[in-house]
Formats: structure tokens, sequence, C-alpha cells
């Protein structure tokens, strides 16, 4: 089942659509606090340079049902760097 913290985030949704800096920056900082992070962006350098940051990956464009594939994984392990790959 999913742990929630009470009054606390659990999960955050980044568009990693941001300078790389500062998704980088945010990956980190939320990742140091325990929180569930799923990036998402259409840049192959940022999604690299986030491998190792992010529960979820998922590469743009992506539906409803990969962003919902994408939070119940990110619940669902600890493993960072899980990827939708690019299908281009």
């Amino acid at each position: 089942g999913r742990r929630t913290r009470r009054g606390g985030i659990d999960l955050i949704v980044l568009d990693a659509s941001t300078s790389e800096a500062e998704a980088i920056t945010l990956a980190t900082f939320v990742r140091e606090r325990g929180i569930r992070l799923v990036m998402n962006s259409g840049r192959p350098a940022l999604m690299e340079a986030c491998h190792d940051r992010a529960n979820q990956l998922l590469w743009k464009p992506f539906g409803r049902d990969e962003l919902e594939k994408a939070v119940n994984h990110a619940f669902g392990s600890d493993t960072a760097g899980q990827r939708k790959e690019d299908p281009a």
C-alpha cells in the first residue's frame, strides 16, 4: 500500500523543461528528503543527467496511462532512474 505522511508531500511530478541546473538541484533536494519524484522531459541530455535522481523518468509526449504507471512505480520502488525509453 501507499504510505502517506500526515501533512507532507509524498510525490512530485516535475516537468524538467526548466534549466538543467534547476531540475537537478530540485531533484536532489526532493530525493534527500525521501519524497518520490517522477520527472518528465523530451530532452535526452536532461533525462540522462537526472537518471539517478528520480524514481521514474518519463519521456514526452506521454499519456495519462503512462503517467499513472510511473506514479505507481515510484511509490512501489526505491530504485532510481527507472524509465520509459524514448520511442524515437
